[in-house]
């Protein structure tokens, strides 16, 4: 029993260990800036928040880049709760 654990982990490692690497790469220029080329911080870090047209700029260079992204405008909302129909 304890020989089938030890290989099934064993076998389990060695096949996570190349997703582990690739996760690692660094980014090809197909997959666009990562947000720290971008904004300069890294996502997470404590004691930044980026701004809102931080955020829309680094969108929109993903989008520019990558078929998976697509960015699109909504147009404003506008609500007259005065207006009696």
């Amino acid at each position: 029993m304890r020989l089938t654990r030890a290989f099934l982990l064993a076998a389990c490692l060695k096949l996570a260990a190349p997703v582990a690497a690739q996760e690692r790469a660094a980014p090809t220029p197909e997959q666009g800036p990562t947000p720290q080329q971008l904004l300069g911080h890294r996502m997470g870090e404590d004691r930044y928040v980026p701004s809102y047209n931080d955020m829309m700029a680094y969108w929109k260079a993903v989008a520019a880049v990558s078929d998976r992204v697509k960015r699109r405008s909504n147009p404003p909302v506008h609500i007259n709760l005065l207006r009696k129909d």
